[in-house]
């Protein structure tokens, strides 16, 4: 049963976190109760150290290379690693994709068509970077929605069940000139498959 072996690695984390009174380099947000409120708090910490006004930040997020949550071994600038993420409707690409350097943070990669059979890829460790509002993005209920080329506004849930699961948007690079096509192909996100 999938929903206990979530249950297990939940408490595996929280015995973890509170053992250390640190926060792990990676985090899996499906064991959080709230994840929405993590993300306030990233948000919070990082405007309190810019002297940015707390509701003028957002999130924004990139795929490193890491795999595996072990590959962390520092915290990330303005931000943190979630791992344990997958993927419905596409998966992600790495083939012909340069490094990207991103606030210390290795990426590489984009969206990019489905295999066959493959329903939800495991993703690599995901860098959500706390940054300021810029004044192209468009304001929506579900964040901030940036209309750039290449980038594809991802909605990330809970689990595949999706409807009243969602946490945040996730912003993530596209091999299409036209990110609608991730949006026709319902490509999401999802911290846990069970439903």
């Amino acid at each position: 049963l999938q929903w206990f072996a979530d249950s297990i690695l939940r408490v595996d984390q929280l015995v973890q976190w509170t053992d250390t009174l640190q926060l792990p380099f990676s985090l899996w947000m499906g064991a959080l109760f709230n994840p929405t409120s993590f993300l306030t708090a990233i948000k919070q910490v990082v405007s309190r150290s810019t002297g940015s006004a707390l509701d003028q930040m957002s999130t924004e997020t990139h795929f490193s290379t890491m795999m595996e949550k072990n590959e962390a071994t520092k915290y990330p600038e303005n931000g943190v690693y979630v791992h344990g993420i997958y993927m419905e409707g596409a998966r992600w690409n790495t083939e012909g994709y340069d490094v990207v350097d991103v606030s210390g943070t290795s990426t590489q990669g984009a969206v990019a068509e489905s295999r066959p059979k493959e329903l939800y890829p495991a993703m690599p460790l995901m860098y959500i970077k706390a940054v300021p509002i810029q004044p192209s993005w468009d304001p929506q209920s579900v964040g901030y929605i940036r209309p750039e080329p290449f980038l594809y506004n991802c909605p990330v849930y809970y689990t595949v069940f999706r409807g009243p699961v969602f946490i945040f948007t996730a912003t993530l690079m596209t091999d299409a000139l036209n990110p609608n096509s991730c949006t026709l192909a319902g490509v999401a996100l999802m911290f846990s498959l069970t439903d």
